[in-house]
């Protein structure tokens, strides 16, 4: 394919050729209609026009031309005799569309053929396909499909580059996706390459049930920096989340956390139906276990990890047990005071009497 604009300004000339040809035919009474050479089975090479415009009726398969339908017609354009004048120009209308292609004198075949971009009948414009189904749709293969937006810069650090892609050479047939200063690339190495090395980059990759987003910093490193897997689940850091709905590779900073438990909260302590574990009962587990009863161990904690909430409720519960304690040594110490308090008071009114 070639840039848009080229393709329309090569058909304007080639149409405004034609028509100041017909106008000086006209003018000089020499015919009112142009003749078309029934050379169907012919393809010849570009030094076979020089100093004309023709019209053949051709077989597509002949030439080689894209598109559709057995036959088509053919404009040639020489406007010199030698390679000094520039190249031969061609364009076939056949079924399929507009095709156009080029060739010098002094070389032994023609140039490939390059559609014009043209809108279909129902207005819709395609790249790769002769039955585009979108206003704008672009058909390639595993490694070819994608479309750049580019804003050039004097410093290379300020370009911009916008890239989209369908299929991921390396990585996925079915993903898509769309980045920053990133492209799909097939060579040197299958994969998202950076487009300009001297500053970092930034992707999104569409997958099946999978959404993956990444960043590439200056030195190349690619960094999965958020996904979002089949469940739903988030993983910040990483794609892994464990079957968590959000996990988290690293520190985490917030201004506040609501932990919101389904299972009970541990006022059941204060119930007259919970037994409060003896401090006897809970030095023995200590001795024998190195942890509070009910509470992981630091072994579990590294392996497992901590659920926030499942071990406030568990700190809670040991708070409200101790506090149990506390109150039932309260009311014992008050007790032993009073005790105490009466026993001196039998002693001083012994030492009255006496």
């Amino acid at each position: 394919m070639i840039h848009r604009n080229m393709l329309t300004k090569a058909f304007k000339t080639c149409c405004a050729l034609l028509v100041g040809l017909l106008i000086q035919t006209n003018c000089y009474g020499q015919a009112s209609e142009l003749s078309v050479h029934d050379t169907r089975t012919v393809n010849d090479l570009p030094s076979a026009f020089q100093y004309k415009v023709r019209f053949d009726f051709k077989d597509r398969v002949v030439i080689g031309v894209p598109g559709t339908g057995a036959y088509s017609g053919m404009m040639t354009i020489a406007p010199w005799g030698d390679a000094s004048g520039g190249k031969n120009h061609q364009l076939n209308f056949n079924d399929g569309g507009i095709f156009y292609r080029t060739g010098a004198h002094n070389v032994s075949s023609w140039e490939a053929w390059r559609k014009l971009l043209v809108e279909d009948v129902n207005g819709n414009v395609g790249i790769g396909t002769l039955s585009p189904q979108n206003r704008l749709q672009i058909v390639g293969g595993h490694s070819n499909t994608n479309m750049n937006f580019h804003y050039e810069n004097p410093m290379p650090e300020r370009n911009a580059d916008l890239t989209l892609w369908a299929s991921e050479p390396g990585l996925t047939y079915t993903g898509v996706g769309i980045g920053n200063n990133v492209y799909n690339s097939v060579e040197p190495v299958a994969g998202i390459q950076r487009i300009s090395t001297v500053k970092g980059g930034s992707y999104m990759r569409l997958l099946e049930q999978e959404i993956r987003f990444n960043v590439v910093k200056l030195d190349g490193t690619d960094i999965t920096s958020m996904a979002v897997d089949a469940s739903g689940n988030v993983g910040v850091g990483t794609a892994d989340t464990k079957g968590y709905k959000l996990a988290v590779a690293g520190n985490m900073v917030a201004e506040s956390v609501k932990v919101k438990l389904q299972g009970a909260w541990p006022d059941y302590v204060f119930t007259s139906a919970y037994k409060v574990p003896t401090l006897q009962d809970t030095e023995k587990h200590i001795k024998e276990k190195g942890h509070l009863p009910g509470i992981p161990s630091a072994s579990e904690v590294k392996a497992n990890g901590v659920d926030l909430g499942d071990m406030n409720a568990k700190l809670l519960q040991k708070i409200e047990e101790l506090t149990l304690h506390l109150i039932r040594q309260e009311k014992e110490i008050g007790a032993l005071k009073e005790l105490v308090k009466g026993e001196k008071i039998s002693k001083s009114k012994e030492n009255i009497i006496k």
